[in-house]
């Protein structure tokens, strides 16, 4: 009896034991193909999986999207296809990389608009084709392999810029940390020199430059995981206007008369990301922090300490049906008076309000939230053989998107609110409308939206964005 009750024990602890050991499955090799240029630890480095580490089944399959959207989300390929091979009998798992690489050097013309985006410029600035900058930018993302990136540009036309950049985003065998140097310099002979009924108000004159800028410095990046990234810049800032500024459209653009401030920036940016396609995400959500301090009391021209928080959050309703949400909040933890040239809030860079395309609303602190219900109309992939002469461009992904789009923010200004009828600031904004969205080869988007906003103005907006 005792034999009996023992061997059935026995029995037990061994099925138990190779039923956990067959349900984990070793990483045993990671085949890669279509690199021409690009290094294969740049692959690796992007995986949540480590050769010769052992992972649950169910975790390994529900990885697989997540790694081919990541990989996606370098911006080199502009196609990319992941695969298993798994060995159920010696518990391990192959996994198969192909991709096609994109042009990594981009020797482009520049000829673009000055102005903040296509709808200021047709509306506002009554399509004044002066406002146009031409020149050369050369920018080369992948220089030795190790996804490294090169900018150069040469602009003239209504402002001229020239810009050096450097990033190396591997300075480590782990891939753990990277660095940047910048610099940049740009002259303009019309200047935004205030902000009336909420519009941005220019003047300047032909041959004579009313406003300089230099920049220098460098970064430094730590990315310990795939999800966690700490990135350190520290830049020198010096920035002058004509006395003609100053002293006939507005004595407040640098504060108390001055024509320059110099000042060293520090800057600190911490991001957690768990989105699922990051250039245009489906599903999962990211935080970040930033913290900015301007002026060290080494100049004592312009100090001033902001920081800003945010998240982004992305449910899958359905296959095709994607909620999308984004939140961030901005404020200067320096409650002094700031210059007109540093009081910019909504309407500026990535700081965007549909329907509110035309207007700024300048202000120390702001808060905002776009919401967007996007629906995948079409999703295909279409090989154009001999009809595209290069063959980084021949396998065609496109994915097509209705959206639904509901804007709303809230700015505070409390130095300009009173001057120039801009009532926008201190009031609940919000804009919404529909839109249409286009990917192409998985780094190239074109949006199309109409917004209304809070005073039932329509407004049509488009908008092209790229991945690298």
């Amino acid at each position: 009896m005792y034999r009996v009750l023992f061997f059935l024990l026995c029995n037990c602890f061994f099925s138990w034991a190779f039923a956990q050991k067959s349900d984990h499955f070793t990483l045993e090799h990671v085949e890669i193909s279509g690199n021409k240029w690009t290094k294969d630890f740049v692959f690796l480095r992007e995986l949540n999986f480590k050769k010769g580490n052992a992972y649950p089944l169910e975790y390994i399959q529900s990885a697989k999207l997540e790694n081919l959207e990541r990989l996606k989300n370098l911006g080199l390929f502009n196609d990319v296809q992941l695969e298993y091979e798994i060995d159920s009998v010696r518990n391990v798992f192959d996994i198969s990389i192909a991709v096609v690489e994109n042009w990594y050097i981009w020797p482009s013309p520049i000829f673009e608009l000055a102005d903040r985006n296509f709808a200021e410029w047709w509306t506002n600035q009554n399509r004044d084709i002066s406002r146009i900058n031409y020149g050369l930018r050369i920018d080369h993302t992948n220089l030795t392999g190790r996804r490294d990136r090169l900018i150069v540009q040469l602009q003239r036309g209504f402002r001229q810029k020239y810009e050096l950049v450097y990033n190396q985003p591997y300075l480590n065998k782990e891939g753990t940390m990277g660095a940047e140097a910048f610099i940049f310099f740009a002259n303009q002979d019309q200047i935004p020199y205030k902000t009336e009924n909420n519009r941005t108000i220019y003047a300047g004159f032909e041959e004579r430059t009313l406003l300089e800028r230099f920049r220098v410095g460098g970064a430094f990046f730590y990315r310990p995981t795939i999800y966690h990234h700490h990135a350190f810049r520290l830049e020198y800032h010096k920035n002058s206007v004509d006395e003609y500024v100053i002293n006939e459209l507005n004595p407040a653009y640098f504060l108390e008369g001055r024509t320059s401030i110099q000042f060293f920036m520090f800057n600190y940016h911490y991001t957690y990301d768990r989105r699922i396609a990051q250039f245009y995400p489906i599903s999962g959500y990211q935080i970040w922090l930033d913290f900015k301090k301007e002026g060290f009391g080494i100049y004592n021209e312009y100090n001033n300490t902001a920081a800003s928080i945010g998240i982004e959050y992305y449910y899958p309703i359905t296959k095709k049906l994607v909620f999308g949400t984004q939140w961030k909040a901005k404020a200067n933890l320096d409650r002094r008076v700031v210059s007109f040239a540093n009081n910019t809030g909504i309407g500026w860079g990535a700081d965007q309000l549909g329907g509110y395309h035309l207007y700024v609303v300048d202000g120390t602190d702001y808060v905002y939230t776009r919401n967007n219900l996007r629906f995948l109309v079409f999703d295909g992939r279409f090989n154009l053989g001999k009809w595209m002469p290069f063959h980084q461009f021949r396998t065609l992904n496109v994915q097509l998107y209705g959206r639904a789009f509901m804007d709303m923010a809230y700015v505070n200004d409390r130095t300009y609110r009173f001057t120039f009828n801009n009532d926008f600031n201190n009031r609940l904004l919000y804009g919404y409308g529909p839109a249409a969205d286009m990917v192409l080869f998985n780094n190239y988007k074109f949006s199309y939206s109409m917004g209304i906003n809070h005073l039932n103005e329509v407004y049509f907006f488009f908008q092209y964005q790229t991945n690298f």
